[in-house]
C-alpha cells in the first residue's frame, strides 16, 4: 500500500513538472526576457594584413586568418597570427628585426599595444628565440614583455623564467624572475 502511495505521489509530481515545462510561467511566455544587446559597429574579416608605417618606414606588420574589429572600443581581435617588427630606421626591403607566430592577438590602437596569446614564438634571426603563452608589445616604447612563464634560447644558452622584458631600443633582455639557465 505504501509503495502505491509513493508511486501515485511520484507520478503526480512528475506530471505537474512536465505541464510546467510545457506551458511555462505565464509572465515569461507573454514577455520573454530580452537577449544580450547586440554589439554594433563590428567588422568581421578573413585573411587580414595590418601594417603601421611611420613616414616611409614600415614599423610592424601582422597577418591573421580571421579578425574582428570593434569600432566603439577601437580594438581588433586576431586569430592564427604571424607578425614582423622592424627597426625604426629600416628602409624598404630590409628583413624584419623580429618575426613570429601566435594563436591569437589583440590590438588596442588607442593604447598602442599588441598582445599575443596562445602558443607564442618569436625570433630575432639566430640570436634569440622566445616561447611563451602571452607576449605584450608596447608599440610606443618599443618594449616586449612576457608576463608568464617564458623559454628563451640565446647564443649563451637556454634560459627559463617566470617573466621577461626586452627593450628593443637597448637590445637588452631582462628576466624579472629567472628560474633556470642552462
Amino acid at each position: 500500500m505504501r509503495r502505491l502511495l509513493y508511486f501515485i505521489a511520484f507520478m503526480s509530481m512528475g506530471t505537474a513538472g512536465l505541464i510546467y515545462l510545457v506551458v511555462g510561467e505565464p509572465d515569461k511566455a507573454v514577455h520573454p526576457e530580452p537577449s544580450q544587446p547586440e554589439v554594433s559597429n563590428v567588422l568581421i574579416m578573413e585573411s587580414v594584413a595590418i601594417r603601421q608605417i611611420d613616414g616611409e618606414n614600415l614599423r610592424w606588420e601582422v597577418w591573421a586568418r580571421n579578425a574582428a574589429y570593434y569600432g566603439e572600443s577601437n580594438a581588433t581581435e586576431l586569430e592564427t597570427v604571424r607578425f614582423n617588427f622592424y627597426k625604426p630606421d629600416a628602409g624598404a626591403g630590409e628583413p624584419p628585426y623580429f618575426h613570429g607566430t601566435a594563436d591569437s592577438a589583440s590590438l588596442r590602437s588607442n593604447a598602442q599595444r599588441l598582445v599575443f596569446q596562445g602558443q607564442v614564438s618569436f625570433f630575432q634571426g639566430e640570436q634569440l628565440e622566445v616561447r611563451t603563452e602571452v607576449l605584450e608589445y608596447d608599440l610606443a616604447n618599443r618594449q616586449i614583455n612576457a608576463p608568464r612563464r617564458v623559454w628563451v634560447k640565446t647564443p649563451g644558452g637556454i634560459h627559463q623564467g617566470a617573466s621577461m622584458r626586452y627593450s628593443v631600443a637597448d637590445e637588452r633582455l631582462t628576466f624579472t624572475r629567472p628560474v633556470f639557465t642552462q
